[in-house]
């Protein structure tokens, strides 16, 4: 994995599951621990799997299995997606099992059809996502979309094919390693806001600099001063989207020590000045184009869950 990109996911209001509705134009090679399924909700989507492409189009579902590295494309059709992306923790018959799995799903692939007829998956997570919309409004939406996502991981265990990889000493070994990369990356996100948080980081778990930033580079393809940049980008830009404080406060609450280095670094991270991804209302349509997404319709998505539900 050491030339793709590693995806931290960020989760819905309960740290099981990250649900959203997007439409794509690209997301560039990448690896992330959690399953994902992606349904295409209008027009197609290209997905790279290396060596295998499928192009999915409207209706058409994919679970793509944890570790996975992938890469997606817009094709000439305008598309809508609706992605839901789960710990691999959830996937787990019995506490602490020594084992990973493999699950075969791919509307368009006759291998991979699930046991039961696939209309039961594409109505689920269907049902997902407009439960998911309806957070929004409804304060214990949440509660089912959790039982809903509970309910998908059975799904997959009672109708989908799949393989069992019991671990070796050497998997094992791999699972020392992801949980140290863990660390690090838990240690940045808790501490971000210090000025001297990678200092402090290294001497906590006992390694040089020149050993974590090898290790990192090595798993994630980022060092430490870039995923700490990016963690401080990323609060920056939601204290900009949703609150009325000052840029050099929200410089200083970010762990930037001077305005003009916050200043110099956001333009580079995100294309634009702090002001003027305030002044755009958080400059949602800059961002979804920066990372490869494009603008959508909620009333459309409602729509067309609500057609796939029943």
């Amino acid at each position: 994995m050491n030339n793709y990109n590693f995806e931290l996911i960020e989760y819905n209001n309960f740290r099981s599951a990250r649900i959203f509705i997007t439409s794509i134009k690209y997301s560039n090679f990448h690896w992330h621990y959690e399953y994902e399924f992606v349904f295409v909700l209008k027009g197609s989507i290209k997905i790279n799997t290396r060596p295998e492409a499928v192009i999915l189009q409207e209706g058409d579902i994919i679970l793509l299995n944890s570790k996975t590295i992938h890469e997606l494309q817009c094709t000439n059709d305008n598309n809508l997606l609706l992605f839901i992306q789960i710990v691999p923790e959830l996937f787990c018959i019995e506490k602490n099992e020594n084992r990973d799995y493999y699950f075969y799903l791919n509307s368009k692939n006759q291998r991979m059809q699930p046991k039961c007829n696939i209309d039961i998956f594409t109505q689920l997570v269907s049902q997902i996502g407009l439960s998911n919309l309806r957070e929004k409004i409804c304060e214990t939406a949440s509660l089912r979309t959790r039982a809903l996502v509970l309910m998908l991981v059975a799904e997959c265990f009672e109708n989908l094919s799949y393989d069992i990889y019991q671990k070796s000493s050497g998997e094992k070994r791999n699972e020392n390693n992801n949980n140290f990369l863990m660390t690090c990356i838990d240690y940045i996100q808790n501490h971000f806001k210090n000025e001297f948080v990678l200092e402090d980081m290294y001497k906590e778990i006992g390694m040089s600099e020149k050993s974590v930033h090898r290790f990192l580079t090595s798993n994630l393809g980022i060092s430490a001063k870039k995923l700490l940049t990016e963690r401080r980008i990323d609060e920056a830009r939601r204290l900009l989207k949703y609150t009325d404080k000052q840029i050099g406060i929200i410089s200083d609450l970010v762990g930037f020590q001077s305005d003009k280095t916050f200043y110099r670094v956001f333009k580079t991270e995100v294309g634009i000045t702090p002001n003027e991804y305030r002044s755009n209302g958080g400059c949602l349509n800059n961002d979804m184009e920066i990372k490869g997404y494009l603008t959508w319709s909620e009333k459309e998505a409602h729509g067309l869950l609500i057609r796939y539900s029943n």
